[in-house]
C-alpha cells in the first residue's frame, strides 16, 4: 500500500532545516501520521517536493523491488530535477537493507540520499537519529503543534489524521439504513425519470425513413422537464453551499437530486469539470465529503471518486487511495473509479491533472 503527496509551492513555500522537522513534517506532508512505513521526501534545494509513503517491506527480494519502484517513481515525476531525497524508516527496526537499497537505486537516476532518519513512531516524545553515521539524534516534537502544520491548518484548511484507519473513517457514512434505504429508492426514481425522459425527447425529435422529425409524440408529459428541473436546482443548491458554507443545511431533496446527477453521464462529466475548476484550498473536498457521508449504493461510490479527485487536485495521495478503495468497495467497476485509481497510480502532478479535468469537460 503506497501513497504520494506533491506539495504546491504557489500555496505555501516548505523548508526542512533538520531530521526532526523533516520528520514531524510528514504527517502534514501525507495527510496522516504513517506507522510502519517508509517515507521518502524529496528536496531541490530545502524546498520539498515529492513525497512517497510505502508500507514496509519484508527483507529479501521485496525490498529490492520496492527500491526499484520508488526510484522508478521519483525519476518519472520529476525527470531532470536537481533533487536530493531523505530516507525515513518509521518502525522498530532500522532497517539498513531497505536503505541501502534506496541509496543505490536513487543514485542510479541522479538522486542522492544525504540522509536517512529513523524513529519508532513519529509521536512527541519519541527518539529519532541519523542513520548515516553523523551522530545527529533527538526527541521529536508534537507534530500536530509543528509550524508547518499550524500554518498549513491556516492556509488550506487541511487536517491531518492520527492514522490512515483514521481517515478511512472521516468517510463513514453519517445516516442511518432506513435513511440510506429510503435516500437510495429516491436517487433511483428520480433518475429513472430523468433517462426516461431522454428517451422520449430522442424519439420524437428523431427523423423517420423520409429524413423528417417525427414529432407526433407532442408535448412531454412524463414529467421529465419537471425531473430535470429537480436535479439542475439541486446542482446549484449544492454549489452555493460548497462555495457560500451551510452544508449540513441541505435537504433531502438537494441531496437526492445530486445523488441522481452523479448517475447521469452528462451531470456527472460536469460536476467533475466543476471540481477542477474551483481553486479554493479543501473547498471541493468538503463538499463531496459531506456527500459521501451522506448519500448511499452507486451515487455515493461516485461521490467518493470527486472526492479523490479533488484530493488529487491538492496532492494529497492518501486521501484520494483511501476514497477510492471506498468507491470500489460501494459500487465495483465504476469507469471513473477506475480512470481515478490510474491517475493516483500515476502520480500527476496537481496543476497537470486540473488542466486535464478542465479541458475534457470543455
Amino acid at each position: 500500500m503506497s501513497e504520494t503527496a506533491h506539495h504546491d509551492h504557489d500555496r505555501q513555500s516548505i523548508r526542512l532545516t533538520s531530521g526532526d522537522a523533516v520528520i514531524t513534517a510528514i504527517p502534514t506532508l501525507i495527510g496522516f501520521t504513517p506507522a510502519d512505513s517508509l517515507v521518502i521526501v524529496t528536496v531541490a534545494g530545502r524546498q520539498v517536493g515529492l513525497t512517497l509513503r510505502v508500507d514496509l517491506p519484508p527483507a529479501g527480494q521485496q525490498t529490492r523491488e520496492l527500491a526499484a519502484q520508488a526510484a522508478e517513481v521519483i525519476d518519472r515525476h520529476q525527470p531532470g530535477a536537481d533533487l536530493a531525497a531523505v530516507v525515513v524508516i518509521v518502525g522498530t527496526d532500522t532497517r539498513p537493507d531497505l536503505v541501502g537499497a534506496l541509496t543505490e537505486q536513487l543514485a542510479a537516476v541522479g538522486v542522492a540520499v544525504p540522509q536517512a532518519l529513523h524513529t519508532p513512531a513519529i509521536a512527541a516524545g519519541m527518539p529519532w537519529r541519523c542513520l548515516c553515521g553523523c551522530g545527529h539524534s533527538g526527541v521529536l516534537d508534537d507534530p500536530a503543534t509543528s509550524v508547518l502544520a499550524l500554518t498549513t491548518a491556516v492556509a488550506t484548511g487541511q487536517v491531518s489524521y492520527g492514522s490512515r484507519a483514521e481517515l478511512a473513517a472521516a468517510l463513514d457514512s453519517r445516516i442511518d439504513p432506513d435513511t440510506a434505504r429510503r435516500r437510495g429508492e429516491q436517487i433511483a426514481a428520480l433518475h429513472q425519470s430523468a433517462a426516461r425522459h431522454q428517451i422520449t425527447a430522442g424519439r420524437r425529435g428523431a427523423p423517420d425513413d423520409s429524413g423528417v422529425a417525427d414529432h407526433r409524440g407532442g408535448p412531454d408529459h412524463s414529467g421529465g422537464e419537471e425531473t430535470d428541473a429537480v436535479v439542475q436546482g439541486a446542482i446549484l443548491e449544492f454549489g452555493a453551499r460548497v462555495l457560500g458554507g451551510g452544508l449540513d443545511q441541505l435537504d433531502e431533496e438537494v441531496i437526492v437530486g445530486v445523488g441522481a446527477a452523479l448517475l447521469t453521464a452528462a451531470h456527472r462529466d460536469a460536476l467533475v469539470g466543476w471540481t477542477a475548476e474551483n481553486t479554493e484550498p479543501g473547498v471541493m473536498r468538503a463538499g463531496w465529503l459531506w456527500m459521501v457521508q451522506q448519500l448511499t449504493g452507486e451515487a455515493r461510490a461516485y461521490a467518493a471518486t470527486l472526492f479523490a479527485l479533488g484530493a488529487l487536485l491538492e496532492g494529497d495521495g492518501a486521501a484520494a487511495n483511501v476514497a477510492l478503495e471506498l468507491a470500489e468497495q460501494v459500487h465495483p467497476g465504476l469507469s471513473l473509479t477506475r480512470l481515478a485509481t490510474d491517475v493516483a497510480g500515476c502520480g500527476i502532478e496537481p496543476a497537470v491533472l486540473r488542466r486535464m479535468l478542465c479541458d475534457a469537460a470543455r
